[in-house]
């Protein structure tokens, strides 16, 4: 991304190619791709919308929205605010459906999710008063349990790797997706 006289733009380069081009996509914050590269999704207004990165209108997946993580499936999963809590929603559009949600008003947010390979889970940043935590939501789970104080923005790498922020460093260990630990 960079910013121009028009604002923020976000540029996409292929793996074969040298120089990057700039993706049709201008408005909006907090942008993510769909599996295939083809699609961008971002919030815009309080909705979140998407746009295909060839160009054209962007279209309201739904209202409200957050940062989120586009499937394989057709699904988009997602922190939100002012819902509080982990959503899922078909990238079609239509009404956000939720994963869990911490208590009502305890201070908590869920954000950042980060579906695990195979519907193993859905690890998280936990964020409460300001310190963030990592979590994992097991299938079928009511509840969240925290793997790892003091860290955010979690990525599971195919490589049995969980990637994540601590301090201002990014970190790895490995992760067991089968034991969620």
């Amino acid at each position: 991304a960079a910013n121009s006289a028009e604002g923020w733009r976000l540029y996409v380069r292929r793996l074969d190619e040298w120089e990057p081009r700039a993706a049709s996509f201008t408005a909006g914050t907090n942008p993510f791709f769909s599996p295939d590269g083809q699609w961008i999704a971002f919030l815009r207004d309080g909705n979140l919308e998407k746009m295909p990165v060839s160009g054209g209108p962007p279209q309201v997946i739904c209202k409200g929205g957050g940062r989120g993580r586009w499937l394989n499936d057709g699904t988009i999963v997602f922190g939100a605010w002012p819902k509080v809590g982990l959503w899922r929603v078909s990238s079609d559009g239509g009404t956000p459906r939720l994963i869990t949600r911490p208590s009502e008003g305890s201070g908590v947010w869920y954000l950042w999710p980060e579906p695990l390979p195979g519907d193993k889970g859905i690890l998280f940043t936990v964020l409460q008063q300001g310190r963030t935590s990592i979590a994992v939501l097991a299938p079928g789970a009511d509840k969240p349990r925290i793997l790892i104080e003091s860290a955010s923005h979690p990525r599971y790498l195919p490589t049995g790797h969980l990637v994540y922020m601590a301090e201002s460093h990014l970190m790895a260990v490995r992760f067991d997706v089968e034991r969620l630990e």
